[in-house]
């Protein structure tokens, strides 16, 4: 079970590496560090993790982030825009399984960390 690398949007700017960032989902299952979720200060979003999912494949896939509800990405051109919700600050490492992998490509983005 691998770590997903997490890819730094802190602007406009950075969308333009996003493309960079996608990787093939991995057959078993992949995890989100520890530690790393949304970050909330007195109710309001610093930045925003999220898990965006393409999927080139003739079937839909599912997406389940451990503690969140299942995503289905539609079929062919589908794309998931997953947030992945906080969870505290001691949070632990979470598990994203898929229910296939053939043509699935996975990011994982922080919006919003200043460099």
């Amino acid at each position: 079970m691998a770590d997903l690398p997490i890819r730094d949007v802190p602007d406009a700017a950075g969308l333009a590496a996003l493309d960079a960032a996608f990787w093939t989902a991995s057959a078993a299952s992949q995890t989100i560090p520890a530690k790393e979720s949304t970050v909330k200060s007195g109710g309001y979003e610093l930045e925003t993790l999220v898990l965006l999912a393409r999927n080139t494949n003739a079937a839909a896939r599912d997406i389940t982030v451990q503690g969140q509800a299942l995503v289905t990405v539609p079929a062919l051109t589908g794309n998931a825009v997953i947030p992945i919700a906080s969870t505290g600050r001691n949070a632990a490492a979470r598990t994203v399984t898929y229910s296939a992998t053939a043509n699935l490509d996975v990011a994982l983005v922080r919006i919003g960390r200043t460099p």
